[in-house]
């Protein structure tokens, strides 16, 4: 993972925050400069109007980027150096200027924010193999009634025609469901057999917008509602 990944995952921008912070509206978008270890390099940012992010280091002997500092291959103590300062820079950005979000997907973090306004739940992360698996439990009992995980598309759709090794990452909620409409869930888009959990009474659902927020939150809703104590 780069560096500039590994800041700014899971991280929305907030562009009201980039003025005040010390951007400064460039042709096409947003730009800052920080110089770093005392002035021999230039911390070069452009968010352009999309929102999208770019960063160099530029030599201040030269004039021109610092490729080592991106190259992995290129190893030692001053790489090391400029690499660490680099990387500060891109955290305080970070920092004041975006928001961290649980999960990768925005319809995740759309169905969490809807969990906490309807329930005042919000997921834990359990898992020190996996720390991005959000689990959704019922407080008293501690019983899960949803997990959310990022694992490659081809994991989720085996046998199907969009199973390829080269998918991408993507977000799935596991529910528990009524095994009655099991068969009729996979019949529809977006649906498929339950990764990871029992494959009878739990299904699995893709969480990149193919199935509406609405009918995600009515089957989380009824996954919540099983695993909710029995009235004697």
């Amino acid at each position: 993972m780069t560096i500039e990944a590994s800041v700014f995952q899971r991280k929305t921008l907030l562009p009201a925050r980039l003025i005040p912070f010390g951007f400064r509206s460039a042709d096409g978008g947003y730009f800052f400069t920080q110089p770093i270890l005392d002035g021999q390099f230039t911390v070069e940012v452009f968010i352009d109007n999309d929102l999208r992010l770019t960063s160099r280091v530029i030599d201040g002997d030269s004039g021109e980027e610092y490729a080592p500092v991106k190259v992995e291959m290129s190893t030692g103590a001053f790489v090391g150096s400029v690499r660490e300062a680099y990387r500060a820079v891109l955290q305080s950005i970070a920092d004041a200027c975006f928001r961290t979000e649980l999960f990768a997907s925005p319809q995740s973090n759309r169905i969490a924010e809807a969990v906490f306004e309807r329930y005042g739940e919000t997921p834990d992360f359990p898992f020190a193999t996996a720390p991005t698996y959000g689990v959704f439990r019922y407080p008293p009992t501690r019983k899960w009634y949803g997990l959310i995980m990022d694992v490659p598309l081809f994991r989720v759709t085996k046998g199907r025609a969009e199973s390829t090794t080269d998918s991408p990452i993507v977000d799935v909620l596991n529910l528990k469901i009524d095994p009655n409409v099991r068969e009729t869930l996979l019949s529809r888009k977006g649906f498929y057999t339950c990764y990871h959990m029992n494959k009878e009474s739990w299904i699995s659902i893709v969480l990149d917008d193919t199935v509406p927020d609405a009918d995600v939150l009515a089957l989380l809703d009824h996954s919540r509602t099983l695993i909710l104590p029995r009235l004697q």
